[in-house]
C-alpha cells in the first residue's frame, strides 16, 4: 500500500511538472505569436506612435526598433535615449493612441501632425511615404522633458517665437498687432493663451486667421476661433480654418484686400445699419459679424466653407497641398527663412516651374520640331503642326501651373498677381491653340496658288472665325486682369462706332466680298462683264478684285461695286456659242450646196469638242454678193482660248471642202 502511495505520488508530482512546462510552452508561443503579430509600422501618423510605445514595453522591450520612429540624423545610441524621453512625454500628456490619425494623410494634415493642440512642437512629419516624429520635435525632447519633470517653463521661447513670427510678417500684411501674455477670454486650454487672439476690428480678425495658419507659426486651434461655429461645426473648426485660408489661396479673383480692411471695432453696414463687414461686396457669402466685443466669420459664411472648397478644389485639395512638401524638404532648416518677404522653399518652388517651362521650350525648339520636320518632310503641314503641338504643350503647363499654384501658400495679394499671371498666360496659349487650329484647318481645305470662290469662301470664313477668337479672348484678358468688363465693352462700343464712320468703305468691301464668297459670282478664271468692266479674274481679295483686261491691263475694282452691280460670268458657261456666216456666189449648184452643208454638219457632230444635240447649217439668206449660209455651233469648253481654237480649226475645215467642192465665196466688188 505505502509503495502504491509513492508511486502515485511521484507520478503526480512528474505530471505536475509536465504540465507546468506545456504551460510555459503555451504561454510563451502565445507571447511569441503576439510580438510576431505586431511589427513595425510607420505609413500612419498612429502606426508610428504605436510602434514607438510597443517597443519600450517590458514584454517586447527593443529600444533600439522604437528609435526608428525618429528622425533627424542623431546617432542611434542617442536617438534611443531620447525615445525613452519622449514616451515620458507622451503619457505624462496622457496619450489616446485610438484618436491618432489612422491615415496616410488628410486635407488638414498632409505632411505633418500635431499629437496634441497644446503641445505643437511635438508632431509627426511625412517623408517618403514615411511618418516620424520631426527633427524639430528631436531635437526639444530635452527641453519638454525637463520642462515637465523639472518644472522648467518654457512659456517665454514660444512668446518669443510669436513676436519674432509678427515681425517677420510685418511688411506682409501690415500688421500692427502687440503680443502679451495676458489669458484671452476665449482661451480653450492654457498654452494657448500665451498667445494673445486680437478680434476687436474686422482687419485684426481676419489677419490673425491667416496668421495662425503660416508654416513658421501653424496653429490652426487658435486660427479657428475666429470663426462663428454652430454646434454640428465646432468639431471640425481647424479644418474649416484650414479650408477657408485655401479658398482665399485657390480664388482666380482677389477676394480680398489686406491693406483696405476696416479697422473700426464698431464698424456698421450702412444698408442693414447692423455689425457686419464684406471684405468684399462682390461676394455677399463672405462677411464677419460682431459678437460682442469680438468680430467673428459669421455662421452663414462658415456653413458655406466646406461647399466652397469642394467645388473649388474637388478631392485634388490633398495633391495641391502637398506638392510644396518635397520643398519644404529640400529647405530643411531654412524652409522658415524670408527672402524678401517670402520662405526659402516658395523661392525653390518658383525656381522649379521657371525650369521646367524653360526645358519645355528647349524640348519644343531643338527636339520635336526637328522629330516633327523629318516625319512631315515637304509635307505643307509641318510648320502648323510644330506650332500646334508648342503652343499645346505649354497650355498644359500654364493649366498645371494653376492648378498647383495654391501650394505656393503666399500672402494674399501676391496669390492675385500669380493668378493674373497664370490666367493671362493661359488665355493667351488657348487664343493661339485656336488660330492655329484654324490656320490647319485652311491648309488643309485650299490649294496654295489658287483662290477659286470656294477656297475664297474658306478664307473668309477663317478670317471671321479668327477675328471672333480674338474679340472673345480680348474679354478674357479683360476678365482675367480683373478690369470691369461692362466698363471696357462701353468704351470699346464708342470706339468701334467712330471706327465705323471712318472705315465705312472698308468695311463695305469687307460684307461685299462676303456675299461674292456666299454667292459664289465668280472665281478666278472667269470672263466676266459687269457695266463697262469686261475682262478675266485674276485674283479675288478680302477688299478689291483684280480683273485681266482684253487690253492685257490690270483692273482693280472694290468688292462693293462688283455686289451692287450685275454680273455676265461669261466663265459660268456650258457651251460657247459660235455664229458664223458664209457667203457663196449665186452660181453654185444646189446639189454642191447641199452637199457642202451636209460635210459641215458631219465635221461639226465628229469632233469631241462641240454640242451634239442642236447646232445648225442652213442657207440663211440671199444677200447682195450672193447666197448666205449659216453655221451656228456650240463648243463645250472651259476655256476661251480652247474656243478660239475650235473655231480655228472649224473655219479651215470650211474653208478645205469649199476648195475640194470648187465653191466661190462672193466677193463684194471694189
Amino acid at each position: 500500500m505505502y509503495i502504491n502511495f509513492i508511486f502515485v505520488k511521484k507520478m503526480f508530482k512528474r505530471n505536475i511538472t509536465i504540465l507546468n512546462i506545456i504551460l510555459v510552452f503555451l504561454l510563451s508561443a502565445n507571447s511569441i505569436y503576439a510580438q510576431k503579430d505586431f511589427e513595425f509600422a510607420n505609413s500612419t501618423p498612429k502606426e508610428t506612435v504605436e510602434s514607438h510605445l510597443y517597443f519600450l514595453e517590458k514584454a517586447h522591450y527593443n529600444p533600439k526598433l522604437s528609435s526608428y520612429t525618429l528622425g533627424g540624423d542623431l546617432s542611434i545610441t542617442k536617438k534611443t535615449n531620447l525615445a525613452r524621453k519622449l514616451k515620458d512625454i507622451l503619457l505624462k500628456h496622457k496619450i489616446d493612441i485610438n484618436i491618432v490619425l489612422n491615415k496616410r494623410w488628410t486635407i488638414m494634415h498632409r505632411s505633418t501632425y500635431v499629437l496634441f493642440d497644446d503641445l505643437p512642437s511635438i508632431y509627426l512629419e511625412r517623408i517618403d511615404k514615411e511618418w516620424r516624429y520631426s527633427a524639430e520635435t528631436v531635437s526639444k525632447i530635452d527641453s519638454i522633458h525637463n520642462k515637465y519633470f523639472l518644472k522648467l517653463n518654457d512659456n517665454n521661447k514660444l512668446q518669443n517665437k510669436l513676436d519674432k513670427f509678427i515681425v517677420q510678417h510685418n511688411k506682409v500684411y501690415n500688421t500692427k498687432k502687440k503680443t502679451s501674455t495676458k489669458n484671452d477670454t476665449t482661451s480653450q486650454n492654457n498654452n494657448d493663451s500665451i498667445f494673445s487672439l486680437n478680434l476687436s476690428t474686422p482687419y485684426n480678425t481676419i489677419v490673425n486667421h491667416l496668421m495662425f495658419l503660416d508654416d513658421s507659426l501653424y496653429k490652426p486651434s487658435i486660427s479657428a476661433r475666429t470663426l462663428n461655429l454652430s454646434p454640428k461645426d465646432s468639431v471640425l473648426a481647424k479644418e474649416l480654418a484650414i479650408k477657408l485660408k485655401q479658398i482665399y489661396l485657390g480664388s482666380k479673383k482677389h477676394v480680398l484686400n489686406i491693406d483696405e480692411l476696416s479697422t473700426d471695432s464698431n464698424y456698421i453696414d450702412t444698408l442693414t445699419n447692423t455689425h457686419v463687414y464684406y471684405p468684399n461686396t462682390k461676394y455677399q457669402e463672405l462677411y464677419l459679424e460682431k459678437i460682442g466685443d469680438k468680430w467673428l466669420y459669421s455662421k452663414s459664411t462658415t456653413e458655406l466653407i466646406n461647399s466652397a472648397h469642394k467645388k473649388m478644389y474637388s478631392s485634388d485639395a490633398e495633391v495641391i497641398f502637398r506638392f510644396s512638401d518635397k520643398f519644404k524638404r529640400i529647405s530643411g532648416s531654412k524652409k522658415s527663412i524670408l527672402i524678401n518677404q517670402y520662405y526659402a522653399w516658395q523661392m525653390y518652388m518658383l525656381i522649379y516651374f521657371i525650369l521646367i517651362g524653360a526645358i519645355l521650350y528647349l524640348i519644343n525648339s531643338f527636339l520635336i520640331k526637328r522629330i516633327l520636320y523629318k516625319i512631315l518632310a515637304n509635307n505643307k503641314y509641318k510648320k502648323i503642326t510644330y506650332k500646334l503641338f508648342k503652343t499645346f504643350s505649354f497650355t498644359i503647363f500654364w493649366l498645371l501651373v494653376e492648378k498647383l499654384l495654391p501650394s505656393f501658400e503666399l500672402d494674399l495679394d501676391s496669390m492675385n498677381k500669380l493668378h493674373m499671371i497664370t490666367n493671362v498666360a493661359i488665355v493667351f496659349n488657348i487664343t493661339l491653340l485656336s488660330i492655329y487650329t484654324v490656320n490647319f484647318l485652311k491648309v488643309k481645305y485650299t490649294k496654295e496658288g489658287v483662290l477659286s470662290s470656294s477656297q475664297g469662301l474658306i478664307i473668309f470664313i477663317a478670317l471671321i472665325a479668327k477675328t471672333t477668337i480674338l474679340v472673345i479672348s480680348l474679354l478674357f484678358f479683360i476678365r482675367a486682369l480683373e478690369f470691369n468688363v461692362i466698363n471696357v465693352l462701353a468704351g470699346l462700343s464708342i470706339g468701334g462706332f467712330a471706327l465705323a464712320l471712318g472705315a465705312q468703305d472698308t468695311i463695305k468691301n469687307f460684307f461685299g466680298s462676303l456675299m461674292i464668297f456666299a454667292d459664289k459670282q465668280f472665281s478666278s478664271g472667269d470672263w466676266i462683264t459687269s457695266g463697262d468692266i469686261s475682262g478675266t479674274v485674276e485674283e479675288v481679295g478680302l477688299r478689291t478684285t483684280k480683273i485681266r483686261t482684253f487690253h492685257n491691263s490690270i483692273l482693280i475694282v472694290p468688292n462693293s461695286k462688283l455686289a451692287d452691280n450685275s454680273i455676265d460670268n461669261m466663265g459660268r458657261r456650258i457651251y460657247r456659242r459660235y455664229s458664223g456666216k458664209f457667203v457663196i456666189k449665186y452660181d453654185t449648184h444646189t446639189d454642191i450646196i447641199d452637199t457642202f452643208i451636209s460635210s459641215i454638219e458631219d465635221e461639226i457632230s465628229n469632233r469631241a469638242d462641240t454640242r451634239k444635240d442642236f447646232h445648225m447649217v442652213y442657207i440663211n439668206d440671199f444677200s447682195t454678193y450672193g447666197i448666205e449660209i449659216l453655221v451656228y455651233v456650240f463648243f463645250k469648253v472651259p476655256e476661251w482660248e480652247m474656243e478660239m481654237k475650235g473655231k480655228h480649226e472649224l473655219i479651215t475645215k470650211i474653208l478645205n471642202l469649199a476648195h475640194e467642192l470648187e465653191i466661190e465665196f462672193a466677193i463684194p466688188p471694189k
